[in-house]
């Protein structure tokens, strides 16, 4: 019932209200033919498992890739003699891409930026990248570096700027995070790599809705809410049932990780 009164379906609290609404109705008229098989009488639907692949690489992720509108329009792929209209700063900001990927070693099946390409016809659309998969990664990669790179720079950013590279650097990098672990762990994940894989999801989507908010306050559009969104606080229901918490438990360590625990706004800032 997410998106109903009550149940906002933006709402990727630790325990969002929209959870206590799973599985009181079938999500469809007709049953589908998989339902069928045997699985679960209460509550069937859980047959059909949501995919970080949908999710994120051609869903939500596709939203962060399409803040490099967003820097383009704070003017931070100018220089001095270039035009100041979008298309002319998104060549801009390809070049640089471009050059990320060569140093980088890697292989993009995009070749170039366009605002049809972020699906920008307007400066009050919200944009979101036209690419695959591996794209998007690469993008999210190349704008981790990009903001990394700039926060060190000087003369020292503006408080409102340094504030949205800062959560933009923190957001993608929890977002690579659930990748490293998907991608290193066998199907069934340890207790306390479910917990950081959880973590670091959850992190992720409140730092983007927190990069739609920044966003909204420079009256500009970036980061929708979308229905996307919500699916992937579905996919971390799972993690948060299966009693993967552990009283005993007062950090989290993994190989490429230490997480103190704590709040997910302070672990943003990390």
């Amino acid at each position: 019932m997410a998106g109903t009164a009550g149940y906002p379906f933006e709402d990727s609290g630790d325990v969002p209200a929209w959870t206590e609404t799973l599985y009181q109705a079938r999500p469809w008229s007709d049953d589908p033919p998989l339902s069928r098989s045997p699985y679960d009488q209460a509550a069937p639907e859980m047959l059909y498992k949501l995919d970080l692949f949908h999710l994120f690489k051609v869903g939500i992720g596709r939203d962060v890739a399409g803040s490099t509108c967003l820097l383009c329009r704070l003017g931070y792929f100018d220089y001095e003699g270039s035009r100041r209209n979008l298309a002319h700063r998104l060549c801009n900001a390809h070049k640089s891409f471009k050059l990320w990927c060569l140093a980088m070693h890697k292989s993009p099946g995009l070749r170039y930026f366009s605002p049809a390409f972020f699906n920008m016809k307007r400066l009050s659309d919200y944009a979101w990248s036209n690419s695959k998969g591996s794209d998007t990664m690469l993008l999210l990669g190349w704008l981790h570096w990009f903001v990394s790179a700039r926060l060190q720079q000087e003369p020292p950013l503006p408080q409102e700027h340094k504030r949205l590279f800062r959560l933009l650097r923190s957001t993608i990098h929890h977002g690579q995070q659930i990748f490293d672990i998907a991608y290193s762990h066998p199907l069934w994940l340890a207790r306390e790599c479910g917990q950081s894989l959880y973590l670091h999801l959850t992190i992720f989507l409140n730092g983007y809705q927190m990069l739609a908010r920044q966003a909204l306050d420079m009256h500009m559009s970036f980061f929708a809410l979308k229905p996307n969104t919500m699916g992937s606080g579905t996919f971390a229901v799972p993690f948060r049932h299966h009693r993967l918490w552990s009283l005993t438990l007062p950090y989290i360590h993994v190989t490429s990780t230490k997480m103190l625990w704590g709040s997910c706004a302070a672990l943003l800032w990390l």
